[in-house]
C-alpha cells in the first residue's frame, strides 16, 4: 500500500494530466454529436471486426461437426431420393436393397501400385468386409478389414482391382483394371474391336457382383485405339472420382447380402 502512495505522489503530474484528458474527452463526446457519433461509429467498426474475427475462428473449429452433420444429412437425401426414383445408389431394379453409411477418410495413398483407404467406420457402425465404397462421383473401392471402429478399403487404383462394367450408352460388358499407374485413369477391357466406342461414353458398374448396384458411374471414356494385334480396342478412361482430394464416401449395405453369402456357400459345398 506504502508503495503504491509512493508511485501515486511520485507521478502525480503525470496522473493528473491523464485525469483531466480523460475527463475532457468524455464532456465532448457528451456534448458534440459530431464526435460521440463518429465515436460510435469507430467503435462499431472495432467491436464489428472482433466479433468477425471471433466468429470465423469458432466456425474453423467447428467445421468438423458441420461437415460430419453434412455428410449425414446428404446420405439421408440420397437415401430419400432412392426410394422415390431411379438414382446413382438404387436402379430401378434394386430400391429398397441398398443404403448407405457415411463415413470419414482418416488416411489414404493414391500413388503407390497397391492403394488403401481407411474410413471412421466399423463393426459398431454395422459395417462389414465386402462392402463397397462410393463418394459423391463414383465408386471407390471395397472393404477388406474392418475392426470395431475403422474399415480398411482396397482402393479401385490398386493392382489387384478387376471391376465388371459396361458401357452406359450401348449396354456393352467390359472389364475395368486399374494398369497405368496415374491415379485418374484406368483402362477399360474386353471390348471387341468391331464394337463402336466413341470419346466421352461413360462406364459404369455392370451389376453382377456383389459389391455394387448397377449403373454407378466409374469412369468417362478418353481414347479408343484399335489393336490389331489383339481381338479388343484398347481404351483409357478417366475416374470420375477424385482419389488426391477424397475425404467423405459413402459405405454401400445390402440388405440382401447375407441371403446371396449363403447360396454362395452352398454353391461351393
Amino acid at each position: 500500500m506504502k508503495g503504491l502512495l509512493n508511485y501515486i505522489l511520485k507521478y502525480r503530474s503525470f496522473n493528473y494530466f491523464l485525469f483531466l484528458q480523460t475527463t475532457c474527452i468524455i464532456m465532448i463526446f457528451n456534448h458534440d454529436s459530431f464526435y460521440s457519433s463518429s465515436f460510435f461509429n469507430t467503435s462499431n467498426i472495432i467491436i464489428g471486426k472482433i466479433n468477425q474475427i471471433s466468429s470465423s475462428t469458432i466456425k474453423y473449429f467447428n467445421l468438423q461437426q458441420i461437415n460430419n452433420q453434412l455428410l449425414r444429412e446428404n446420405a439421408m437425401l440420397r437415401q430419400q431420393l432412392a426410394e422415390r426414383s431411379k438414382t446413382v445408389l438404387n436402379p430401378a431394379p434394386y430400391q429398397g436393397r441398398f443404403s448407405v453409411i457415411p463415413a470419414e477418410v482418416i488416411n489414404k495413398s493414391h500413388q503407390k501400385t497397391s492403394n488403401y483407404i481407411t474410413l471412421n467406420v466399423g463393426k459398431n457402425n454395422k459395417v462389414n468386409t465386402g462392402m463397397g465404397i462410393l463418394s459423391n462421383k463414383g465408386i471407390v473401392g471395397n472393404i477388406i478389414t474392418v475392426s470395431d471402429k475403422f474399415a480398411i478399403v482396397r482402393s479401385i487404383i490398386h493392382q489387384s482391382a478387376n471391376i465388371s462394367a459396361e458401357i452406359k450408352r450401348t449396354n456393352d460388358l467390359c472389364a475395368v483394371q486399374w494398369e497405368t499407374n496415374d491415379y485418374q485413369r484406368v483402362n477399360v477391357k474386353y471390348l471387341p474391336n468391331h464394337i463402336k466406342i466413341n470419346i466421352g461414353d461413360t462406364v459404369i458398374t455392370s451389376g453382377f457382383n456383389a459389391v455394387y448396384p448397377s449403373e454407378i458411374p466409374i469412369a468417362i471414356v478418353e481414347s479408343v485405339e484399335l489393336d490389331h494385334t489383339s481381338l479388343y480396342l484398347k481404351i483409357s478412361a478417366q475416374l470420375v472420382t477424385d482419389f488426391s482430394t477424397l475425404s467423405y464416401v459413402y459405405v454401400i449395405t445390402d440388405e440382401e447380402q447375407p441371403v446371396l453369402d449363403s447360396l454362395n456357400a452352398l454353391e461351393i459345398e
